[in-house]
């Protein structure tokens, strides 16, 4: 079985614990592959697995390297030199032609009188007339005007695609912050929009720091941010960065999963009971508690891998902003509440 390396390995083990000819005669041959990703994945998103539930863990082996990594960029027009004309009422908009290949899809307009964050859905440069046709999603609430005191910046930015969930807040990493990263946590969308509305803060219609401090997922796929980068000091993209667990991809022949090789067995017994199970043999029980047990040890090995290489496993931690303990409550029962 050459140890389990490859899919192909794993696929053959799969057919012969579930009594199949791994010759390639075997009526489950053609799906063996797509089974042993469904084994992969459940093993990563849990769910209902065979008679039981598989919980999910976030496994070392699963969190993805490099890191993830999004760099914000610099609204349109920061500078304030091409006039824009825009026209009550109407959803299109004019503009001196933007830098080559710069699209405005997907993001959103900026005018300091108006307060609407208005959105781009198309936009096209036409090079021989020197103009930039854009075109928004609901018509222009603002009053008809030609300014250049517009701006134009993303409105989401996109998690990469085998973007499962995260594991860490984000990491930004800009001025002013001494050179260090820091911190920006992932919360809601309503809440993003009532402590940071689009137009905040209401007078003008920008954000005082260009930074942001919050985010929230406002899909599955993207990330929109409390203030949108505008730095004009440092007019210079900023990179954040993140854990996260990456999506498997699609096993095949040659394909080396992701499992650790230990524990990569695991696959080939999902394999034989999804068979198993599927020719309604009783010998899918047992099969089943092979599984249970492969996915056991597993779990013993990592809980054990993070209990001893951090002495802060288990422990009550202080406070991330002070670093330090408010006075310990005691409950009527004689248990220690902390509180910062």
């Amino acid at each position: 079985m050459g140890y389990f390396t490859t899919a192909v390995d794993l696929k053959k083990d799969g057919l012969f614990l579930a009594g199949e000819p791994d010759d390639g005669n075997s009526q489950y041959d053609g799906r063996a592959y797509e089974w042993l990703t469904i084994v992969e994945r459940a093993l990563l998103s849990g769910g209902q697995f065979g008679p039981s539930t598989v919980v999910p863990y976030d496994w070392l082996w699963a969190r993805a390297w490099p890191r993830g990594a999004i760099q914000l960029s610099q609204p349109i027009n920061g500078d304030h030199k091409l006039t824009a004309t825009f026209t009550m009422g109407s959803r299109s908009v004019t503009a001196q032609i933007l830098p080559d290949g710069t699209s405005l899809a997907g993001y959103r307009i900026q005018e300091d009188t108006t307060p609407a964050r208005h959105l781009v859905t198309v936009s096209q440069n036409d090079v021989p007339n020197n103009v930039t046709y854009i075109t928004l999603s609901e018509p222009w609430t603002g009053r008809t005007k030609s300014v250049t005191s517009w701006m134009a910046y993303p409105d989401t930015y996109e998690l990469p695609t085998d973007f499962i969930r995260g594991t860490s807040p984000l990491f930004i990493m800009a001025f002013p912050a001494s050179g260090f990263p820091y911190t920006i946590d992932v919360i809601d969308p309503p809440d993003l929009e009532r402590y940071y509305p689009q137009t905040y803060p209401m007078a003008a219609g920008r954000t005082q720091s260009g930074l942001p401090v919050v985010a929230a997922r406002v899909t599955e796929t993207k990330l929109r941010f409390s203030h949108y980068l505008y730095t004009p000091d440092t007019p210079y993209p900023v990179q954040i960065e993140f854990e996260y667990i990456r999506r498997p991809d699609v096993l095949a022949e040659g394909a080396i999963p992701m499992v650790p090789i230990q524990h990569r067995r695991i696959l080939s017994y999902g394999l034989a009971y999804l068979i198993l199970a599927d020719k309604d043999d009783s010998s899918a029980t047992p099969v089943w508690q092979q599984f249970q047990a492969q996915w056991k040890a597993m779990m013993d090995e990592y809980r054990r891998g993070l209990r001893r290489m951090s002495s802060r496993w288990g422990v009550v931690q202080p406070s991330r902003v002070t670093q330090a303990w408010g006075p310990p409550l005691w409950t009527t029962g004689g248990l220690p509440v902390w509180s910062w």
